[in-house]
């Protein structure tokens, strides 16, 4: 099951290589390999919807969106 934080639906990395119908190891090597893009909140590593979404249309996940970014 999804978390939310501050409206933002985040996947732990056995819930997003269910999503992707692949072994948690993969996931992990796509992570590595820089295709997908995860951020570590609290010594967890997740995997955002946008971050997914991504992912399967084939995005640099090295580019932020506007939607995204974070401004002070």
């Amino acid at each position: 099951m999804p978390r939310y934080i501050l409206g933002v639906k985040l996947y732990t990395i056995d819930e997003t290589a269910e999503l992707l119908d692949v072994t948690y190891e993969t996931t992990l090597k796509y992570i590595r390999r820089g295709k997908l893009a995860s951020r570590k909140i609290g010594g967890r590593r997740y995997c955002t919807e946008e971050n997914i979404l991504a992912f399967l249309q084939g995005a640099d996940p090295t580019q932020k969106s506007a939607s995204t970014e974070i401004t002070n």
